[in-house]
């Protein structure tokens, strides 16, 4: 293996309704990389990328926060 490749990795991408995550997001998938897209949002963009597992999380204020 070529010492400027990763093996494929499981990471988690927070903020993936937005665009810093969602390009992130993106990138790490065509990198080979499994992805756990996370957002308080349903409706987030970032969980409709192929090969990305979803992962709704309740928002910093939320009072279910700290314990989930």
């Amino acid at each position: 293996m070529p010492a400027d490749q990763i093996a494929p990795r499981r990471i988690l991408v927070t903020g993936t309704g937005a665009n810093p995550g969602f390009g992130l997001a993106r990138s790490l998938t065509r990198l080979g990389h499994r992805v756990i897209a996370a957002d308080a949002n349903p409706l987030a963009p970032g969980f409709l990328l192929p090969q990305v597992v979803p992962q709704v999380i309740p928002s910093a204020d939320d009072q279910d926060y700290e314990p989930a």
